[in-house]
């Protein structure tokens, strides 16, 4: 055969081979450690419910996260982590009880969110260091104003006014023991005791999800995330 003709079949082949891989493995180009963009923008589609039970719409970052650290992690621990899953600090979390605002710099936002009911999974937001990874928001106003609403996994709500003490205590303790929620008891200074519902990692499923899931069984009067508001540009 001419040696010609076989280094051009041989080019050919391995072509078609490296061109096979690519399509089976969909070429993850999120492998490569190096910084793939800038900006993955924004994602239409969420809301939440207004006190009137009107959707006010958000739009989701793409490229950017609400991240909270666990108390008992130190600042090196953090950054340790950060720097290992590529995660940038914007607003950086610098209280317990409160998130961060981070971007994003090998894969999109939504890889690194906590899987609730399922932490088999190996993203950040399961690991034991972190509370949780979820979405952050803007509102969809399309104005100069960033309001960014970074998610906590705390829920806000108001009972209906037919609903009495007892029939309180026991929708709040069927999603205790049914959705893994927290109940923590509060009293504010007026001496109005409430209870917070915080969503763990064991919960069936996300904050969002679940604030939406309770709002269509029409659980309580009024259901929202506890959004922490920071106002960006």
């Amino acid at each position: 055969m001419n040696t010609e003709i076989y280094k051009t079949m041989r080019i050919v082949t391995i072509i078609k081979v490296v061109v096979l891989l690519c399509v089976v493995s969909a070429c993850d180009l999120f492998n490569n450690e190096q910084e793939l963009f800038d900006d993955y923008g924004f994602e239409e589609g969420y809301y939440y419910w207004g006190n009137d039970t009107t959707k006010i719409p958000l739009l989701r970052y793409k490229g950017h996260l609400s991240i909270e650290f666990r108390d008992f992690v130190s600042e090196e621990q953090r950054l340790s982590v950060l720097d290992r899953y590529g995660i940038e600090p914007v607003y950086p979390q610098f209280i317990s009880d409160f998130p961060g605002f981070y971007r994003v710099t090998r894969k999109p936002a939504s890889y690194y969110y906590t899987t609730y009911q399922d932490t088999s999974l190996n993203r950040l937001g399961n690991l034991i260091e972190v509370d949780y990874v979820l979405p952050a928001f803007e509102l969809d106003d399309h104005d100069d104003v960033c309001d960014l609403y970074l998610t906590t996994n705390q829920l806000s709500h108001q009972f209906h006014e037919y609903t009495n003490e007892q029939e309180q205590e026991l929708l709040l303790d069927s999603l205790r023991n049914n959705d893994g929620v927290i109940l923590e008891q509060y009293t504010s200074p007026i001496q109005t005791t409430y209870y917070a519902l915080t969503v763990t990692k064991n919960s069936k499923t996300d904050p969002y999800q679940l604030v939406h899931h309770y709002h269509d069984l029409g659980l309580f009067k009024s259901i929202s995330i506890e959004y922490g508001l920071v106002l960006c540009r």
